[in-house]
Order: structure tokens, then C-alpha cells, then sequence
């Protein structure tokens, strides 16, 4: 959620508990003065039960997003999905399914969608493949057939989807890997001032993944998080 909020995503007030147990959000429906929004994740939208949440596709949440947003909260809505779908992706997100993607509205008319409120790096539980080292695990849903990781190809194929130049995407890209890159210098930090919390061994697959994940856009800043993976204690 810190890597999201630093990439440029919507991101709601969030708060890592004392006991590291539970991770608290704001609510991100309500206005300023109290008002309650409307709200549905894309389960609700297309009509599927909560069990159905891995079974939809990359390109219907697009579709979904086209049908329901008008004027400006197209464009807009387009493109922060891309950034949310590249950067769950990039962090070995497994768990972006229909329900962690939704639109937020006040009117129908203003529907746009909704800020990112559950993105981590769910693969740090799945089987590590022995060559290379990356998570034996694929993203939630299917996108051109496939629940693999997003390659160069498959990353300019969905930026043209969602309607995303390759000067936008350029810049998503650029601001995911500042992002990931200054996150995992935190990371690394909380790991050597709270050796109590035991979090080192997980930490470093985590940053690991990242790396990995960076390589589809990003070479140098892959080669950065390494470095700094290998400065934990």
C-alpha cells in the first residue's frame, strides 16, 4: 500500500497494527462532510457470486469500467487501473481479483473507479520455481487467455486496452520502479531496527519478487532492489 500510494495511486489513510497482525484501512466512502458513496466491487458489477471473485478477466473489468463511467472518469479510471493492475503484477500480487478492483460513485453518472485498497505481495506464500527464483504463481485474473505475470508485450498490450499512450505507460513505469525502490529501502530499514518482529526471511522474498517483477520494464531499478536486499542483516 506504501509502494501504491508512492507510485501516484488513490490510496485511503492505512495503519499496520501494533501486534503486525492487521493491517487497518480508512473508509474511502465517505466524503469530507460525512456523505456515504456509493460503492460495488466488480463481482457485484458483473453480476457474480463472491466464490466467482478468480474467475473474470482483465479485459471485462475494462469493459465494465467503459460501461459505467462517463466523460472524464473514463480516462481517468482507465488509466489508474492500469497502473493498479502493473504495479500488482510487478509486486507478485496473486490476489487481484474482481473483488480488490470497484467503482466508486455519488451519481451513476459520476461513477469512477475506486482508489487501491487491498495491493501486496501475495506470492511471498506461494512455491518459489527453482530457475529462475520466481513465485510459482500467476495473477488472479486472465488477461489475454493467461494468468501470467505481465511481460513487455503483455504490459503495451493492456496500456492499449485501457487506452494508455506509450508516454503514459512510460511514466507508470517510471513511477512504480521510484516507488518500489524507495519502499524497499523502508523495508529494509523496519527489518534491521525490529529484529523481534522476525519479518527478515519474508522480507527479503518479498523484495526479491520485486525485483523480478521489475525486470519486465526496468533492468537498473531490478539491479537497485537487489542491492538492497542484500543489505539486510
Amino acid at each position: 500500500m506504501m509502494a501504491a500510494h508512492a507510485a501516484g495511486l488513490t490510496v485511503p489513510a492505512a495503519h499496520l497494527s501494533e501486534d503486525r497482525q492487521h493491517l487497518l484501512v480508512k473508509r474511502f466512502d465517505l466524503t469530507v462532510e460525512g456523505k456515504r458513496l456509493g460503492f460495488e466491487d466488480m463481482c457485484a458489477l458483473l453480476g457474480l457470486p463472491a466464490r466467482e471473485k478468480f474467475t473474470g478477466s482483465v479485459e471485462r473489468v475494462i469493459k465494465t469500467i467503459g460501461t459505467y463511467c462517463q466523460g472524464s472518469h473514463i480516462k481517468q479510471s482507465y488509466d489508474h487501473f492500469f497502473g493498479q493492475y502493473l504495479l500488482a503484477s510487478t509486486i507478485r500480487n496473486g490476489d487481484a481479483h474482481l473483488k480488490n478492483f470497484g467503482l466508486m460513485y455519488d451519481e451513476i453518472k459520476n461513477a469512477a473507479l475506486a482508489p487501491t485498497y487491498d495491493m501486496l505481495s501475495m506470492s511471498v506464500y506461494a512455491p518459489q520455481l527453482s530457475n529462475p527464483s520466481d513465485a510459482d504463481d500467476g495473477l488472479a485474473l486472465n488477461f489475454e487467455g493467461s494468468k501470467r505475470w505481465l511481460t513487455p508485450k503483455t504490459i503495451a498490450a493492456l496500456a492499449n486496452q485501457c487506452l494508455v499512450s506509450t508516454k503514459r505507460r512510460n511514466e507508470w513505469e517510471t513511477q512504480i520502479a521510484v516507488a518500489l525502490i524507495e519502499t524497499a529501502k523502508k523495508v529494509v530499514g523496519f527489518v534491521n531496527t525490529h529484529p523481534q518482529d522476525h519479518f527478515a526471511k519474508m522480507a527479503q522474498r518479498m523484495l526479491e519478487l520485486w525485483s523480478i517483477g521489475l525486470e519486465a520494464f526496468d533492468l537498473e531499478a531490478a539491479k537497485k532492489i537487489r542491492e538492497l536486499n542484500s543489505k539486510e542483516k
